[in-house]
């Protein structure tokens, strides 16, 4: 729908508000929040397993690191 004001124009779209919360969409929601929060808990676990302290050990000894 387009409304004109003399020199200013604007273009409107609506949408029903009940729509936007089918099934279809909150699906799709639900899995793009949950893949997203599963990246976000990957990253820092590798962080943090990045910056663990790990011990020092001789050259005759036999490493037990992951």
């Amino acid at each position: 729908m387009d409304v004109y004001i003399n020199e200013m124009s604007s273009t409107v779209r609506a949408a029903d508000s009940e729509a936007l919360l089918n099934q279809q969409v909150m699906e799709r929601l639900l899995h793009m929040l949950t893949t997203r929060l599963k990246e976000q808990q990957q990253h820092e676990k590798t962080v943090k397993d990045e910056q663990r302290m790990r011990p020092s050990m001789t050259s005759r000894e036999v490493s037990t690191w992951e």
